[in-house]
């Protein structure tokens, strides 16, 4: 959370100055997704990721931002992974949408530098 913190002070007087000259900051949509996942590692070793990811929307395909996955169940607890995340979406209809994705990222924590990789994690979905 400090990196928040430290961005929203960096933004801070550039949206100041921006509302001063009468222009506004356009709004950019965004999602915010929770998710666990169940694995097996290396040695029939089972774990348990929750996910958080939040992305924002660069055009009407295709979106991008940041994401963490923390070890919730198994053998690596405080084992945490830090990245970026990114997804194109093709809406079928109103109701149904093609979605694909890839998260890139690296961590530690209990146990992560004896896993295979050190603690890379790379993770897709369709």
């Amino acid at each position: 959370m400090p990196y928040l913190l430290i961005l929203m002070l960096l933004l801070a007087p550039a949206s100041a100055f921006a509302l001063e000259q009468g222009r506004t900051i356009p709004q950019t949509q965004s999602k915010f997704r929770l998710t666990f996942d169940d694995m097996t590692l290396p040695k029939q070793e089972k774990m348990g990721f929750l996910g958080y990811t939040l992305l924002y929307d660069v055009n009407d395909w295709f979106s991008l931002g940041g994401a963490a996955y923390g070890a919730l169940t198994g053998q690596r607890g405080g084992f945490i992974t830090l990245g970026l995340a990114g997804e194109v979406q093709h809406d079928v209809s109103d109701k149904i949408a093609l979605n694909a994705g890839l998260f890139v990222g690296a961590g530690g924590g209990r146990g992560g530098y004896t896993l295979s990789g050190g603690g890379l994690m790379m993770r897709y979905h369709a």
